[in-house]
């Protein structure tokens, strides 16, 4: 749905069923994106993501906003306008937090 991000972090906003475990999902998503950086680029250390991530439920009320918000990061972080339990890598203290895997 949508895929963005900064030079030290990344927004990735997907759609996924009731049955899909988020922990297994994040695993394949790092493992499969750190594999293919690594054999497309040369580096004297093997990129590797941070441990943990940041997941929330989204409604399709917010659907558009969550998306726009992801779409505009760069316009976001230049402007001082991005939601502060959106980007911290740190302790997120959002009521809506569904799982930290750290």
């Amino acid at each position: 749905m949508a895929l963005n991000g900064m030079l030290d972090h990344v927004h990735l906003l997907i759609q996924s069923g009731s049955q899909s475990g988020l922990s297994l999902l994040m695993k394949n998503i790092k493992g499969n994106t750190s594999a293919l950086l690594n054999d497309m680029t040369v580096h004297a250390e093997a990129f590797r993501w941070q441990e943990g991530y940041f997941a929330v439920t989204v409604t399709p009320y917010h659907l558009p906003r969550v998306q726009a918000y992801v779409q505009n990061q760069k316009q976001h972080h230049a402007e001082g306008t991005t939601y502060a339990y959106w980007e911290e890598t740190g302790e997120a203290t959002d009521p809506n937090r569904v799982e930290t895997d750290r």
